[in-house]
């Protein structure tokens, strides 16, 4: 699946932050390609963020992650029906305007 092209121009710069703080969720240890791959619903997504045991230092940032993907949904680019065939963190990242290759910004500091 890729990027929705219906989002308005203000929402495609909010997409690649959205991205680039699922990425970096995924190196927190927030989500695993495996929470990511049972995970079948934005609420899935988000019920795995809290239960993840991480560093001290990272808990912090785990409500922000999780209003990103409420923001996702919300777009509509991390709908229910858009989450349930994934497998992997970089499939839901590519979900958002951010695709592989792309160096990136979060939303964790912002």
């Amino acid at each position: 699946m890729a990027q929705l092209n219906t989002l308005h121009s203000d929402e495609i710069a909010l997409s690649y932050r959205e991205g680039g703080t699922l990425r970096r969720a995924g190196s927190f240890g927030f989500l695993t390609d495996a929470t990511v791959a049972s995970a079948n619903t934005n609420q899935g997504l988000q019920d795995a963020v809290t239960n993840s045991v991480v560093q001290a230092e990272f808990i912090p940032a785990k409500s922000r992650v999780n209003r990103t993907i409420e923001y996702g949904d919300a777009s509509g680019e991390l709908s229910d029906a858009r989450i349930l065939s994934l497998t992997t963190i970089e499939e839901l990242v590519e979900l958002t305007w951010l695709q592989s290759n792309d160096l990136f910004q979060d939303l964790l500091y912002a």
